[in-house]
């Protein structure tokens, strides 16, 4: 059985960094899509760990921090045939650590305060928020950063993710470069257009109802581009707005998701659509969501993420979405 990946969404990223609550709690309390792919099995002593397991987690927390740490429990996980450990660490409040059966590494992630960073990790943020921020912000000092990897298929072999804010500003590093910013808005720092264009894009989309506009809002950097991303109600709904251009680029209603707890029965009927149905259940909602018609659009599964499909059309935009057991889209945008 192939695994699941569920990435963090800005929005988690970001409630990462405003709330400071775990990873963990981010994915139980903010929406479905959030839940960790790998399911705990409930707590076990850290006795019940072969010694190697425990010392090759802490290797990989050393060589991803620079600092040793000890372990204050371990947690039982398992996900199709694959299986291992998730540790939490001694002393840390937020922080995890989950390999394989075999001493892998699947994920860290560990709050640090600015004396515990290594220096190269100081110097690379430093260096980052003057080319980003603005003067005093600039030369602020974060109080704490987050330091993540992943081994999910989104992220570079070992890449090292560095996570922190300064006033309203959230700056996130991968490998000492600035791979995106994060801005908190109130609703009247909002382009009204962006507002308006992103008004009722849920309105045609079953189960869903897209509700106020939770502020703040998150005007993200990334690749050159910056755009809205807007939430609305208490399940909430996202929707992207290309700031300047005013174009829904990416929208998202996470509650459709379907839950971790019916993986195996929802693994199955996801497996069983066609490429061809899955263009058809995506054409109708493109149309509504993101005004763009799939005509002569060919379909790709994704052969690595499970319910992912590429679209694509010769001189057209390409697409991608994910869907969920009943073959409904829950995210779709523009690459």
């Amino acid at each position: 059985m192939k695994k699941v990946y569920y990435t963090l969404t800005s929005a988690v990223v970001a409630s990462l960094i405003l709330t400071a609550v775990p990873v963990s709690a981010v994915y139980g309390a903010s929406t479905k899509n959030t839940q960790p792919a790998q399911a705990a099995t409930g707590a076990s002593s850290l006795k019940e760990v072969d010694a190697k397991i425990v010392q090759k987690a802490q290797e990989h927390l050393k060589a991803a921090t620079g600092k040793s740490y000890t372990f204050s429990g371990a947690k039982k996980w398992s996900m199709g045939n694959e299986n291992g450990w998730d540790f939490s660490i001694k002393g840390v409040e937020h922080g995890q650590v989950m390999v394989t059966k075999k001493g892998e590494l699947e994920r860290i992630y560990i709050d640090q305060s600015w004396g515990e960073l290594k220096d190269s990790y100081k110097q690379q943020l430093q260096a980052a928020l003057k080319s980003v921020l603005q003067e005093p912000e600039a030369s602020k000092i974060p109080e704490n950063v987050n330091i993540s990897v992943d081994k999910s298929p989104e992220y570079p072999k070992g890449a090292v993710d560095l996570y922190t804010r300064i006033d309203n500003n959230i700056i996130i590093l991968r490998e000492g470069k600035v791979l995106r910013t994060v801005k908190m808005l109130a609703k009247q720092e909002i382009d009204e257009n962006a507002l308006k264009a992103a008004s009722g894009v849920f309105a045609g989309l079953e189960g869903v109802k897209q509700g106020a506009l939770n502020e703040p809002t998150q005007l993200i950097t990334e690749n050159g581009k910056t755009v809205y991303n807007l939430m609305f109600g208490t399940d909430p709904v996202f929707v992207n707005v290309e700031k300047g251009t005013n174009k829904v680029i990416k929208v998202a209603a996470y509650e459709l998701q379907d839950p971790v707890a019916n993986y195996k029965e929802a693994y199955k009927k996801m497996k069983s659509y066609s490429e061809p149905q899955l263009l058809k259940n995506a054409a109708g909602q493109s149309k509504e969501l993101l005004k763009v018609d799939l005509t002569g659009y060919k379909a790709k599964l994704d052969p690595k993420l499970t319910a992912v499909v590429h679209f694509t059309k010769s001189g057209s935009p390409s697409l991608i979405g994910t869907f969920n057991s009943k073959g409904q889209f829950y995210e779709l945008g523009f690459k």
